[in-house]
């Protein structure tokens, strides 16, 4: 069975039990979410949720849906004069709700990294269940200073940080 939803509220009906649900918007992945459960189950298409809720640009960060491209989002967010950009190119019709979920990378990935957490402020998630969660709360940009995670070329010398 293939469903296609409208919107997020469309979505937490909670299927039967044991029944595979695989969602579905770029076929551009090599995880096999195009091919779905070999017994049977639903696919639910995402590409109808393709929208830019919201663009916090003092924040550079973006609220949009899963089904929408990278390249749409790009595409908007210049068209506007934002100076903001989504870097991770996996293919030109990779979505982001695809991205995240199976953590792509692109030719920028050496710059810029792949499609993991850093890229990713929080998600809306249905369970199993029919339970929708929020992984994070929203949270607003709080330090312009290097990303040190990964190590430092030199020793920090000097912190600052707020009381």
């Amino acid at each position: 069975m293939i469903s296609w939803l409208p919107s997020p509220n469309h979505s937490c009906a909670k299927p039967p039990d044991s029944m595979p649900i695989t969602p579905y918007s770029g076929a551009t992945s090599l995880e096999g979410q195009f091919i779905g459960h070999p017994g049977g189950g639903i696919c639910i298409d995402m590409s109808g949720m393709n929208k830019i809720l919201e663009i916090h640009e003092a924040d550079a960060d973006v609220v949009c849906q899963p089904g929408l491209g990278w390249m749409e989002l790009n595409e908007t967010l210049q068209s506007q004069g934002i100076r903001l950009f989504f870097p991770i190119d996996p293919a030109p019709e990779a979505t982001i709700g695809g991205m995240a979920s199976t953590g792509c990378s692109g030719t920028n990935a050496v710059r810029y990294g792949t499609a993991k957490s850093e890229w990713f402020l929080n998600l809306t998630v249905v369970l199993p269940s029919g339970e929708v969660i929020k992984t994070r709360r929203r949270s607003r940009k709080s330090s312009a200073g290097w990303d040190v995670g990964t190590g430092v070329y030199g020793v920090l010398i000097h912190h600052l940080s707020s009381d």
